[in-house]
Order: C-alpha cells, then structure tokens, then sequence
C-alpha cells in the first residue's frame, strides 16, 4: 500500500499545477471466495490487486481515469486527464470537492478475524446443516476482503481506511421445485451468521415443495429481508441528486413531502458498527455521518456531496461519490412486530422470501416489477396455507412505500447479486400490491 501511496502524492504534485480540483483514491483489496454446487467445494479463487482512481476538474472540465500504483502508469494517468479534458464540455454543475482537513471519528468497520476465517470450512459446515435440515442440494458461495483506501484531494484532504467484509450466500433445493436462498454479509465476525443463514436456506426449501398457481389479483404482501433490501435499494439509490437530475429518481421535488408510511423511516448509516458498506470518509474525504433519508414518512434530505450540496443550497452529508453521490450503509428502522404477528395480521395474501429481476418500467414514476423466486407462500386468514409459484410483482415503489405498514421487530444486512450496495432492513408488510402472473 505504501507504493500505492506514493505514487499518488506523485500525481497529486503533477495535478496540483493543472487542475483547479482533484481527488485521488489508493485502493488495495485483497479477495477470497469459496464457491459451491451439488454439496461440495467446486472453485477456490483470490485476488490481491491494487489501483489508483484519480478525478481532475481542469480548465472547468471534470474529467476521471485509473492508473496503476507505478510512476509510468501515472505519467500516462496525468497524460489521458489532459487530453480527456480537450475533448468534452465544460461542467458548471462541479462546485469543487469538500474544503478539509477533516478530523474523523473511529468507525468499527474492520475486523482482523475476518482475514482468518477458513472459507473452505465454512462451507463444509454450511452445506451439512442444509442437509440436516432437509435440503437434497446445495450451492452458493463464501467470501472475505479486506480493503485499504488512501484519499488525497486539493482540498486539503489526506486520510487512509481500512474494511473488511465477510459474505455468506446458499441457496438449498429439495424434492418437487421446492427451493430457499438465504444469505448473511457483515464487517466483522459479529453480524456473520452463516449457519442461520444456511439453516433457513433448507427450511425454506423444505416448506416450499409442490408449489401451485394462484390467480392474479391484490394482495398484501410480507417481504422477507432478502426481497425487501432488493426492491427497496431503490429507496436509496432516488435519494441521490445525480439520479433525481438525470430522472432516474421518483423523489424529484419531494423534499419535506410525505412519500410513505408514516412508520417506515431510512437512513444512510456508513458510521454503524459493522455495518458492511461503514466507511470513516466519502470519496472525497469528507467525513462520513448519519443521514435521516426518510423519517416518519416524510423525504427529509437527499444525499449530497460538496458539489450537490453547494448548487442545492444544503450541507454536504458525506456521500461523494465522486461522479455520482450515493448510499453507502443504508439502513430501514426496525418496526415492533415478529414475523408471525406481521403473517396474523394478512387475511389475503403472500409471503416472499426472495426476489430476482427487479427492473423498472419508469425510474421517474416508480413502476417497476419483480418475480419472486425460491419459497413463496400463500397466506389465509392469518396463516401460511401453502407454497405457490409464477407470480409476479407489478406495483409503484411510491405506492410501495404508502403501503408498508408493519415492519418486523428483528433487522439483517443483506447484499445480493442484483444489489450493489448492502442494506439492512426488518420485515416488511406491504398492504394491497398488485399480483400478476409471472409470464405477463
């Protein structure tokens, strides 16, 4: 990492001379993964690699690239950030990065122990509690990394963090389309519960078996964590002011409008203990904090860096990425109910444990749809009847949010291969959603 750090003071000296602003990101990770199939081991793989990520306002042109952590690699970084800013159009919508020094309070966001963890045998474990708990085949994947980042800006900044991050993924099959995935993710050993995770994966499995067809129609709807983080990242990701501007965001001109429920609140929490996306500084250094995104069902703040803050007449929240601001840690507040309280209080609906090909009709409005996969069920008069299969949900994530009700008393980080950043989020009961058949 000190080679890494030195050649980016290397191109800070060069950029200082030509770019009005810059931010310069050392990056070293270190990568392992476990995957498995049909109950065993099937591919080992690790990745130690490390890179520079440098972005330059010059000449009013804000202009990104990459180099390798040697002075060659550099010389021709600074040459490409030259001739890149020849070519485009000046962007009067940069403001400048965040003006430091900055102090930075201590994040728990590393944990030694998870470098030792034996993925291999964490595997092993993993796939017999599927098997003593009914599932006939297992698959999916263990993982751990460790991240050093060192952050160089004109704005005075010169700050290092260091993440880990531990992963667990199994999805468990049984007799006659029965199926279950769970997963757990955390920073620390504290929060990584794969055995549960592996456990609920084969229970699901076990329960789901012999699905049928049910007819389309309105439902409520109780999403488990894994579903409930997949459609709701979306929550996040319109709080961005480069999503809103682009439309790509259903919370354009919300601020202090109600947008949900007023039980359901969100935050970006990047400061939590653990959390799996924690981070003491943004992309550009700037401290990262706690920020309330929805409380009580009212859009109380996007999320900002120096640049999006200055033009929107607020403070940044520490949520630079540098072209486009971003959730790092979000998380949904837990609500008071258990899950079998939130499964009494549906008369007519469905219970999903997980969804996949979430895509959106219509970024601006929020019409999106989503298959529910692995175990879904019917719920009757407050009771889980029976495991069904081909639905869809085809709903409005603005209405989506009205209508979530009931949140669970128990909260999970999750991340999944269609999410990009982890979220931790209770339960979710969703009244009246719109059921369609999955081939619609």
């Amino acid at each position: 990492m000190n080679k890494a750090i030195d050649v980016s003071e290397y191109i800070a000296k060069k950029l200082s001379a030509i770019a009005q602003d810059y931010a310069i990101t050392a990056e070293q990770k270190d990568r392992a993964q476990v995957k498995f199939a049909n109950n065993k081991v099937s591919i080992t793989q690790r990745w130690m690699a490390s890179s520079i990520s440098v972005f330059a306002c010059i000449n009013r042109r804000t202009v990104f690239t990459e180099s390798q952590p040697d002075r060659l690699s550099a010389d021709r970084a600074v040459a490409r950030l030259l001739q890149f800013s020849k070519a485009v159009s000046g962007n009067s919508e940069f403001r400048g990065v965040a003006r430091g020094p900055f102090k930075y309070r201590q994040v728990r966001n590393y944990d030694a122990a998870v470098e030792s963890i034996d993925l291999a045998d964490c595997v092993r474990e993993s796939i017999n509690i599927g098997l003593a708990n009914g599932a006939k085949r297992t698959a999916g994947l263990a993982e751990k990394s460790s991240v050093s980042l060192h952050t160089l800006t004109s704005g005075g900044v010169a700050a290092s963090d260091r993440m880990s991050r531990a992963y667990f993924s199994m999805r468990s099959f049984s007799e006659n389309e029965g199926s279950g995935h769970s997963v757990s993710v955390s920073a620390g050993m504290e929060g990584f519960n794969y055995r549960e995770a592996a456990e609920e994966s084969a229970l699901i499995a076990t329960q789901s078996k012999m699905p049928k067809s049910m007819p389309p129609g309105t439902y409520d709807v109780i999403l488990e964590h894994l579903p409930a983080a997949n459609l709701f990242e979306a929550v996040a990701n319109s709080a961005s002011p480069f999503y809103v501007e682009s439309g790509l965001s259903f919370f354009g001109g919300k601020i202090g409008k109600r947008v949900a429920d007023t039980s359901f609140s969100m935050a970006d929490d990047p400061v939590s203990d653990f959390g799996a996306g924690s981070r003491k500084f943004d992309e550009e250094g700037f401290p990262a904090q706690r920020t309330e995104i929805i409380r009580n069902g009212i859009l109380r703040s996007y999320l900002h860096s120096a640049s999006t803050a200055a033009r929107y007449g607020a403070k940044s929240t520490g949520n630079a990425g540098i072209i486009a601001p971003r959730a790092f840690n979000p998380v949904i507040e837990k609500g008071n109910l258990n899950k079998d309280e939130l499964v009494e209080k549906v008369k007519r609906g469905i219970l999903v444990t997980n969804t996949w090909y979430t895509r959106f009709q219509n970024y601006t409005t929020g019409e999106f749809s989503t298959i529910p996969r692995d175990g879904t069920f019917l719920i009757e008069k407050g009771r889980v009847a029976r495991p069904v299969k081909g639905v869809r949900i085809s709903d409005n994530m603005l209405d989506m949010l009205m209508k979530s009700r009931h949140l669970g008393n128990r909260s999970r980080q999750v991340m999944s291969w269609e999410m990009e950043t982890p979220l931790t989020t209770p339960v979710i009961l969703v009244g009246n959603v719109r059921i369609t058949r999955s081939a619609e």
